[in-house]
């Protein structure tokens, strides 16, 4: 960014000259340093919603974890139960079959 400030008076223009420039350049650090200030503040925002969102990832990831493990194991146990009904009834089945023969 360059900036010509130019002063038409009797013999002040070099003053004006140099007080423009240090208020310039006084404005260009406090721009520099503002949008350094903001960049920094965008990125750690930027990192802690990274951060939260991978804690949510994880907790959703293990309570899916949880209920497909739980689903699993009360499936099995349905499809045990489910087993033993057909082998008894089998059983029984075959013993009413061999007491009619």
């Amino acid at each position: 960014m360059r900036e010509e400030i130019t002063y038409k008076a009797r013999g002040e223009v070099t003053e004006l000259n140099h007080e423009a420039k240090i208020v310039i350049s006084a404005s260009r650090l406090l721009d520099d340093q503002a949008e350094s200030w903001i960049v920094g503040t965008i990125t750690e925002a930027a990192k802690k919603g990274l951060m939260a969102m991978e804690s949510i990832t994880c907790k959703v990831e293990h309570e899916m974890i949880s209920a497909l493990n739980t689903f699993a194991t009360d499936a099995k146990k349905s499809f045990d139960a489910s087993i033993d009904d057909a082998e008894k009834f089998l059983s029984e089945s075959l013993s009413d079959a061999e007491k009619i023969f």
